[in-house]
């Protein structure tokens, strides 16, 4: 049913992405920089 062979590497760079970006996304919000991008 599901191919792993595709998923895995779509799911361990959605992690990778994850991991990445939760602590730099926490460091700009504790300085308060907030904006709006349209």
């Amino acid at each position: 049913m599901l191919d792993w062979q595709l998923l895995a590497p779509a799911f361990v760079a959605g992690v990778l992405v994850l991991l990445s970006h939760v602590p730099l996304g926490r460091a700009v919000l504790q300085r308060g920089i907030i904006f709006i991008d349209l």
